[in-house]
């Protein structure tokens, strides 16, 4: 008694409604993996720009201070 192999199911062999489904979850699969770099890369802007505009303070700060020393200094 020979056993029968079972192959794996191809486009051919599988129904057409089956296909269709399986396309539409790999677009479904796509989007959500652009939506989520999207977003990824929409926070890591954010942030880097509040980084951006701390150290922007930050400098703004120094430059005050260094010139108001300058100020002392020159009396």
């Amino acid at each position: 008694m020979a056993m029968e192999s079972k192959l794996p199911e191809t486009s051919s062999t599988q129904p057409a409604h089956h296909n269709l489904a399986l396309k539409e979850k790999i677009i479904n699969l796509k989007q959500k993996i652009y939506d989520n770099t999207n977003k990824i890369k929409n926070k890591i802007d954010n942030e880097t720009k509040k980084l951006l505009e701390d150290f922007i303070y930050m400098l703004d700060e120094i430059t005050t201070l260094m010139i108001f020393r300058a100020f002392i200094n020159m009396k």
